[in-house]
């Protein structure tokens, strides 16, 4: 059965995790592995082709590249390829030269929950790097993955950042590895994450460098929709599952903020409810504010603080998104022209903005870019600034007369405006306009209007003005108005601040 099919994710049996109640330290992590072992069976290296027919299929029947984001029918494998997107091939996202064995004759060469699909070329550019965040300049990147020099304390080599959207993934997929076959990676670049020792003392394998980077990308990017039913998919093919998937706050017991203490499974929160981690402050990073409702931190001395009216960057998840923002790529310094992108102009749906210590100066021109977010059904709608619905036709951007809702997130390293395709606003560097993606592609900021009082988003109403005979609607400047017979003109803008 294909993923595309699949319309609920399957929790595990009610007794798959009970060993792991009432267990701390060593005793848990021995209990984690029992978990791990539960109805494997080897797929084979060669079967893991015919398993990411199940495990890695989007909603189009087509396979999920993990790294380059392209399209790939199932029987496009490597082969050989010249550039991006020519193929696609097996990526052991834990490099079989840092633990030893053939990939066709070991076990652990074929489990499935690291040895994942990827586009061939970039996973050649990955080489066997550790995974890492990259500081400074990029030596290869494409569609948000990257290539150069660490740019995290603990390690200094050379590293590949994969794109966010993924780094949760890959970091859940290390630790499910790591408690079922506790592996001696610690060859070539691997001992920058792996120390080969899986007891309370060794960390259970990781390096500090590697409890820093994979307990990161697993806070700041939850389980998703696709990693569920990945799971699942698993189970269904190799046999087994993944706790930390399962249950994402394990890993707090073992590498976390809860290390040590003695785990009560009622307690825990699985990622079917809707696990939300907890990202802990750290006052000695600018970009972590201690009131996550506020657009910047007026208590570090050293982040500047927006005045009121402009927009401040958005540098942690909020409770409530509702408000005013500006959609930014700061790659290009460029900014959704929300009115523009209101009648589908992919192209001309971008302006320049000046952006300085994380904050753009209010203008009546920039205003104009704005979208208006308010609270709708389960999540949000976004306004532009002409009075209609910002809506994705076919990942272009378009206007509703009714509210389109999305779901607003702040992943650490961008916000991902979602819609219930699971498609969300990005950038093209390519070709440099912003549409909706599900994967890759450059990540969108949202700068925040700093208000003294909350603004209210009003509902466009049609209203008397609108019902009067020989009323038309008008668009011009990217700006919507009502137009009466005798050519008065009214603003449908229906904002109040």
């Amino acid at each position: 059965m294909l993923m595309a099919a699949l319309t609920v994710a399957a929790r595990p049996s009610a007794n798959h995790y009970a060993a792991l109640n009432n267990k701390s330290g060593i005793n848990l992590w021995n209990a984690i592995n029992s978990c791990t072992q539960q109805g494997y069976h080897d797929l084979s290296y060669d079967g893991l082709l015919t398993a990411y027919q199940q495990t890695d299929v989007d909603n189009n029947g087509r396979l999920i590249d993990m790294y380059g984001g392209c399209s790939f029918s199932f029987s496009n494998s490597c082969g050989s390829y010249h550039g991006e997107c020519d193929c696609y091939n097996r990526e052991h996202s834990l490099p079989k030269s840092w633990w030893g064995g053939s990939p066709k004759s070991s076990k652990q060469g074929s489990d499935i929950f690291h040895v994942v699909p990827t586009d061939g070329y970039v996973n050649n550019r990955r080489s066997s790097y550790a995974f890492g965040e990259v500081g400074g300049t990029p030596t290869y990147q494409y569609n948000g993955n990257k290539l150069g020099s660490s740019g995290m304390s603990g390690y200094s080599g050379t590293v590949f950042e994969p794109q966010d959207e993924y780094k949760g993934d890959f970091a859940r997929g290390y630790m499910g590895v790591m408690a079922k076959w506790e592996l001696n990676a610690t060859s070539g670049a691997g001992a920058a994450i792996f120390n080969g020792t899986y007891t309370a003392g060794g960390h259970y394998g990781l390096t500090a460098y590697g409890m820093a980077l994979l307990m990161k990308w697993h806070r700041q990017d939850p389980v998703s929709e696709k990693e569920l039913r990945r799971n699942d998919a698993i189970e269904a093919t190799q046999g087994n599952r993944n706790p930390f998937i399962d249950y994402p706050e394990l890993a707090e017991y073992l590498w976390g903020t809860h290390a040590g203490e003695t785990v009560v499974l009622a307690d825990l929160t699985s990622a079917y409810d809707g696990y939300v981690p907890v990202i802990p402050d750290n006052p000695d990073d600018p970009d972590d504010p201690d009131d996550p409702d506020d657009p910047q931190d007026p208590d570090d001395p050293d982040e500047p603080v927006a005045a009121a009216g402009d927009y401040a960057k958005v540098t942690t998840n909020l409770s409530d998104w509702t408000g005013i923002y500006l959609a930014v790529y700061e790659g290009e310094s460029v900014c959704l022209n929300g009115a523009v992108a209101a009648v589908g102009g992919d192209n001309g749906a971008k302006v320049t903005v000046t952006i300085q210590d994380n904050t753009i100066a209010a203008s009546e021109a920039v205003n104009s870019y704005a979208l208006i977010v308010a609270a709708e059904g389960t999540g949000y709608s976004l306004r532009t600034s002409n009075g209609l619905y910002l809506g994705n036709n076919s990942k272009k951007l378009v206007y509703s007369a009714n509210p389109v809702v999305y779901s607003i997130t702040h992943t650490g390293s961008e916000v991902l405006i979602k819609d219930g395709s699971n498609y969300a606003l990005k950038f093209n560097t390519g070709t440099h306009y912003f549409r909706f993606y599900q994967s890759g592609q450059g990540p969108v900021q949202l700068y925040r209007k700093v208000v003294t009082e909350t603004p209210t988003a009003v509902p466009y109403v049609k209203d008397d003005r609108e019902s009067a005979s020989g009323a038309r609607k008008e668009l011009r400047g990217g700006h919507l108005y009502i137009v009466l017979q005798d050519g008065t003109r009214y603003s449908a803008s229906g904002l109040r601040l």
